[in-house]
């Protein structure tokens, strides 16, 4: 069920406690908490993030899709209220 990308630039901060990656080319976000396998995956309603879980359903990772895209949408509001 889970996505991965091949051409993901991995990483990796504090043995097996964080793993962050950032894929330009599709422009997503990932995180994942430990070393606990992803055990099934679920996008929220509205919004471009998924949560990952483990077999116990506690979340171990977040994908955030369209990452850069929101960063500069926000960037464009903070400007707007600060000029």
């Amino acid at each position: 069920m889970k996505k991965q990308n091949k051409n993901m630039n991995r990483n990796i901060k504090g043995a097996k406690e964080e793993i962050s990656d950032y894929d330009a080319e599709n422009d997503m976000f990932y995180m994942h908490f430990g070393d606990t396998k992803t055990n099934e995956s679920a996008q929220l309603e509205n919004v471009s993030i998924v949560l990952d879980f483990d077999k116990s359903m506690n979340v171990v990772g977040f994908e955030i899709m369209d990452f850069m895209q929101k960063i500069r949408e926000h960037q464009k509001k903070m400007d707007k209220i600060l000029n």
